[in-house]
């Protein structure tokens, strides 16, 4: 017969499990995040069904569930030529003997899921309505206009398609958000789905003026890389020069923004090569490694004026408004190889790097396809044109907000340092892959982060075409003389 003693340490124990477990179901009705015991070991915070995970956090740092997209991927803004010409690459990649180092196919983006992204941001579930128990939510594509954007699959939901391992748990909330949150440390309920798709549709007019009634158009420019990190290979030993601290929330998001400049490709380097290429045991090499690999969008090109002001007013916008929390600057990329989606995953938080050494040496041995005619560059003079009005001459005279301005951020690329400088001059003479081309941008929107519809795109709620039409505007019109 056990002694009172136990009874009440047993009883004890089981009231606190009750609790914790009470506290993670009922998590979306929660004023503040929930904490698990110590000694309770979780994967992480709560997921987004068929999302990244969810915004449970460390010391106040809520993570974003949702992020702003000038896609390359959508219905109307789809490029089968722009997808073709980067998967030449990344299938080289593949077909690389030897492999590359730490190279699968799960961590290269697919063409339907390409985008640039302005910014991310963490927000919370809407409330139920009463008769049918769904997040209003789900419902955004037809209450707030779906011709306010390209149309647009289903919304996220609990029967949305995931992608592999992706998965949540059976028994695991479907959360968005959690209704109050704390937000970068700060005391403040997390805005919701509607009230972001509402403030961008409120940026019609100012969108148009920037995009000039015309299709806004960016220009790729050559592959990059972030955050890289070198290590020595001699013969079977391998020493890290640089290694990075090892953080189980360290992963990079593929829609997040890098936090550092981009490695430079024409900074001196080492050309290293996989550890199995190695011919003698006492030679040493320095190998690249890296988490993510992009195609830039340079600010020196004159044809990206435009898409950097508007991102940058958007941007801005949405930060003055309190959607947008983090600090980091605006970078525009877009992102083709991501190690935080592989699968499956690593038994360590932290992701595998891909050999960027390895890379490089395909990037100069294989020769790019020909552009399709649509991709090639426009005449200069139409450029030039279209620098001499609106903001966008404004932004480049200094004429608006640093927080819009034109000027790039310290480290970046300007074409005021070289004036002669060529806008597609090639940045690494070794790589043959630096120029991607011109494409149309139709639509800005509001894209569920890590969501996947059932042709494996991200999930879209909503936004606004490119130019806004002219009835949206009128209707913006009306809205305001009520």
């Amino acid at each position: 017969m056990s002694s009172p003693t136990a009874q009440l340490n047993t009883n004890t124990s089981r009231a606190r499990e009750q609790h914790w477990r009470g506290a993670y179901t009922h998590s979306t009705q929660a004023t503040q995040e929930v904490v698990e015991p110590a000694d309770k070991k979780d994967n992480g915070p709560d997921k987004v069904k068929g999302g990244k995970k969810g915004p449970a956090s460390k010391g106040g740092f809520v993570r974003p569930s949702h992020f702003l997209s000038l896609p390359l991927a959508r219905i109307h803004s789809t490029h089968p030529a722009l997808h073709e010409h980067i998967a030449h690459l990344t299938r080289a990649f593949l077909a690389s003997q030897p492999p590359i180092e730490g190279l699968d196919k799960s961590i290269i983006i697919t063409g339907v899921r390409m985008h640039l992204t302005l910014g991310v941001m963490p927000l919370r579930s809407e409330k139920k309505d009463g008769a049918g128990g769904e997040r209003l939510e789900e419902k955004l594509v037809e209450e707030s206009g779906r011709q306010d954007a390209s149309p647009q699959p289903p919304i996220a939901s609990s029967k949305t398609q995931e992608g592999p391992g992706e998965s949540a748990q059976a028994n695991e909330p479907t959360l968005i958000g959690e209704p109050a949150s704390v937000s970068q440390g700060h005391q403040k309920p997390l805005k919701t789905p509607s009230e972001a798709l509402a403030h961008l549709q409120s940026l019609r007019s100012q969108i148009r003026e920037f995009v000039l009634n015309e299709k806004l158009q960016v220009a790729l420019g050559a592959v990059e890389v972030m955050k890289v990190r070198r290590r020595k290979v001699k013969g079977e030993r391998v020493e890290a020069t640089n290694p990075q601290k090892e953080d189980e929330d360290e992963d990079e998001d593929e829609e997040s923004e890098p936090d550092e400049a981009p490695t430079d490709p024409t900074a001196a380097s080492i050309a290293g090569t996989p550890s199995a290429e190695i011919a003698h045991p006492g030679d040493v090499e320095v190998v690249e490694m890296a988490d993510v690999l992009y195609v830039s969008i340079p600010e020196s090109d004159p044809l990206n004026a435009p898409v950097w002001a508007l991102g940058r007013m958007i941007h801005q916008s949405f930060k003055d408004a309190g959607f947008i929390t983090e600090t980091r600057p605006l970078k525009l990329h877009l992102t083709i190889v991501n190690t935080s989606h592989r699968q499956p995953k690593s038994r360590n938080r932290r992701p595998i790097q891909f050999s960027y050494s390895a890379m490089k040496q395909v990037m100069a041995s294989v020769q790019p396809p020909d552009l399709p005619p649509e991709a090639l560059p426009r005449p200069r003079a139409t450029v030039r044109e279209q620098m001499d009005e609106g903001p966008v001459k404004a932004a480049l005279a200094g004429g608006l907000p640093a927080s819009a301005s034109l000027e790039p951020k310290s480290g970046a690329e300007t074409s005021a340092a070289n004036p002669q400088k060529p806008v597609h001059e090639v940045a690494n003479s070794k790589s043959l892959w630096t120029d991607f081309g011109i494409w149309n941008i139709s639509s800005v929107e509001l894209w569920v982060m890590g969501s996947r519809d059932a042709e494996g795109r991200y999930v879209s709620l909503g936004g606004v075409e490119l130019p806004p039409k002219d009835t949206e505007l009128a209707g913006d019109a009306r809205e305001g003389s009520v």
